[in-house]
């Protein structure tokens, strides 16, 4: 039996890839801010723990969750307009 891979898989599977490279690298300078934090090993340690990202370096559902909220919550605090 052969596996037929269309274009929309491919597309699909790198766009799922990049999103989830974006989360990861949002989450870990989240945390670096957050923390005040210049090491690497300790930002992606507190990561783990937290269950933003599993041991593979995966983003996990609580990560994609602070990712998600995180950017909303960014993008919603630029729009507001203040009052002189």
């Amino acid at each position: 039996m052969a596996v037929h891979i269309t274009d929309d898989a491919l597309t699909g599977g790198m766009l799922m890839f990049m999103r989830n490279t974006t989360a990861r690298d949002w989450i870990l300078r989240y945390i670096e801010m957050r923390h005040d934090i210049n090491d690497p090993i300790e930002v992606l340690r507190i990561a783990q723990t937290a269950d933003y990202i599993d041991q593979n370096s995966n983003v996990t559902v609580t990560g994609k969750l602070l990712f998600e909220f995180g950017m909303y919550d960014g993008v919603h605090k630029n729009n507001q307009h203040q009052f002189t």
